[in-house]
Parts: structure tokens; sequence; C-alpha cells
């Protein structure tokens, strides 16, 4: 305790000796070692703050000989890495730690740091030994050499980076696919088609959809429903092709399907595939229906972008085909729904229907006419709010 009330760290040395009468007397040498034990509890802290910044950040340092090939490293790198202090510390140890698909390609990695004295900055899965699961770590580090510039240590930090790997897959998976469907993207259709556009891809066939009637059941039973339908339409699609085929959402109720190196014959099976898998899908009572269109680039001077528009115009033939149809079942399976919640306004709907029926000869409508006003009489409530 210093004359100010201060605590003081002392060291006291004390040396026994005898004088020639062999008396012994003692040698006493204290001295003020304040500041080095004030190094020395800083010193701690900071290695206190570090592992417990490792902990929070899940980074752990280490040190590898690369005479021996062994290694140390902080508590940090046994938590990310699933192991123990009884866990060998060896170069070959360390391998075993690596995801199989990565083993070879971090070696190869690892040769060309040590070759090119390269900084070592690299991502790569690992797997777990206590729990046997999959992370991802990024590695950081570099080379000390000796006055010989032989390569003595490797300096370096590992992270666990799991959280931030699977952000990204998230990111990239909804780039290139529709969150509805979990199909392609027309993004990524786009890209894809550039890149299987050549020569050795032909012959490439293209199918595209547009299913019937969405807009329909949307204003009739919600969008949830319409979703419902998008959800069983693309469904139908994607069971119907091939695993190496592109199907894709084009955008609100449209489809397309990329298929390099099939011919037309081929196309056709896959959209009788279609239409036999929908034809058995259903909405609120309502069947699942889908208006399609194919063609396909048979040699090199045909421009892809032209075999695309005579596959839209093909689908769209097929639906003004199909839409009228679709459309006249979609409100009877709806006037239905709504009759058999209410018999009365079943019979009601009839005789305005025939009401309107007879108008429409007097006025001289054509048929297609008086049928549309049939049907305006039976779906009165619509036309009436």
């Amino acid at each position: 305790m210093s004359k100010q009330g201060e605590s003081k760290w002392s060291q006291a040395k004390v040396l026994s000796m005898k004088n020639a009468s062999n008396e012994r007397g003692y040698f006493v040498n204290i001295s003020d070692i304040t500041e080095r034990k004030r190094t020395e509890e800083a010193l701690k802290e900071s290695e206190r703050l570090l592992r417990q910044s490792q902990k929070v950040a899940r980074i752990g340092s280490f040190v590898s000989n690369c005479m021996t090939g062994t290694w140390k490293c902080s508590p940090e790198i046994y938590k990310i890495f699933g192991i123990d202090e009884t866990y060998p510390q060896t170069k070959e140890s360390f391998i075993r730690l690596i995801h199989p698909d990565w083993r070879t390609k971090f070696c190869d990695y690892l040769l060309q740091m040590e070759t090119k004295n390269q900084y070592f900055d690299y991502e790569y899965k690992i797997i777990r030994i206590n729990d046997g699961k999959e992370r991802w770590v990024h590695g950081l580090g570099d080379l000390e050499f000796d006055d010989q510039l032989n390569a003595v240590q490797f300096i370096g930090t590992i992270q666990d980076i799991t959280k931030r790997k699977k952000t990204e897959e998230e990111i990239i998976y909804l780039s290139y696919h529709d969150k509805l469907t979990g199909l392609y993207n027309r993004r990524f259709y786009e890209e894809e088609i550039k890149r299987l556009d050549t020569g050795r891809n032909l012959p490439i066939s293209i199918i595209m959809g547009d299913v019937n009637g969405l807009k329909i059941i949307n204003d009739a039973f919600g969008h949830d429903k319409g979703d419902e339908l998008l959800q069983k339409a693309a469904a139908a699609i994607k069971s119907a092709c091939r695993a190496d085929d592109i199907v894709a959402r084009w955008g609100g109720d449209e489809f397309v399907i990329l298929l390099p190196k099939t011919n037309t014959e081929e196309a056709e099976k896959i959209v009788k595939r279609i239409k036999k898998l929908y034809s058995n899908e259903y909405v609120n009572a309502i069947r699942v229906s889908i208006s399609l269109g194919w063609d396909t680039k048979k040699t090199t001077d045909e421009e892809i972008n032209i075999v695309l528009k005579s596959t839209e115009d093909y689908m769209y033939k097929h639906k003004i085909l199909e839409n009228e149809g679709m459309r006249g079942n979609t409100i009877n399976t709806i006037i239905n729904t709504l009759h058999e919640k209410n018999p009365r306004e079943e019979q009601h709907s009839r005789r305005v229907s025939e009401i309107c029926q007879k108008i429409g000869k007097e006025l001289g409508f054509s048929e297609i006419e008086i049928s549309r006003l049939k049907i305006i009489g039976l779906n009165r409530r619509k036309y009436t709010k």
C-alpha cells in the first residue's frame, strides 16, 4: 500500500547467507512489480475478450506447424467442428473434418496457397464429428517463413458462416424461382434459353400453357382458390415433364417448357401427359384446364424467338376454342354451388333466365347472344351488384 492509499504489487526475493562465524543472515530485495502485474492482467483480459468475441462471432483461431503438420487451436474451433481436446491435431485428421465433396478442392487450394505464397481465403463445407451435421465455414490465413524462405507455420481463423450461406442460397433460389409454384421464373428461363440455343441441342421444342378460368375463380371464390388453381396446374405440368426439362412460370397464368434435344412428336407426347394429369384435378368442383401450344426449332437458321412466338400464337388459338366452354362450365358450377346453398334462388334464377331467352328471341338476337343472356339471367346477382 502506498502513502496515497493505492494498492501496489511487490516482489520479495530473499537470499540466505552465512558469515565466517557460521551465523545465518538474510538479504532481502523488494521490488515494485505493479506495472508488470497490470500488463499481465490486461493481457488476460484481452485474451478473455478475444475468446468471448470469437464465441459471439463463431470464429476460432489456429496455428499449424508446416514441418510436422500438427496444429493448435482456440476453444471455438472445437465447437465449430464438434470435437474436443482429445481429437488428433494432425493435418490428416483435419482433412477428415472436411465434407467429402470438398476435400479434393480444399487440398488443391491449400497446395496452391503454399506453392504460390497466396493468402488463404476459402469457403467450404465440413461435417461435425459430434452430430454429423453439415456446416459452412470460412477460412482465412497466411504463411510465416524463416530466413531461408521456408514456410514454418500457417496462422489463421475459421468462422462458421452456415446462417449466411443459407440466406444466400434462399436469395439465389428466390431470384430464379416462382414463390407460389416452386417452378423456375421467367428470368431463369430467359437465361437458360440463351445458354441452350445451340446446334448441339437441336431440335429444341417449346410448350406454352395458359390456365383457363383464373379470373373467374379469383372473382367467385377468392385469390386463395386462384392460387390453388395455379399450383395444381404447375404440378401437372411439372409431373408430365422429364427431369432435365426447363419448366417455368412465364407470368400470371402462363407457363413455358423448354425442351432441348426434343422433336415435335416427343413434345406432343408431353402435351398429352399434361392434359391427362390436369383433367383429374379440381378446384371447388371446377376442373383444371390449360390451353397448350407448342413448336420446334429444327435448324440453326431458325430464330428461337420466332419459335416462341409461334408457340404462343398456337396456344392462343387453342385458348379461343377452349375458353368459351370453360367459362360456361365454370359459371354453371358457380351457380350450382350457389343453388345448393339456396334452392329458392335456383328457381328464381331459372325463371329470369327463361325470360331473358324469350326477350332475346323477340329482339332477333343470335344463338350465341341468347346463350349469353341466359347465363346473365342465371347469374343475375353478379351483374346487378
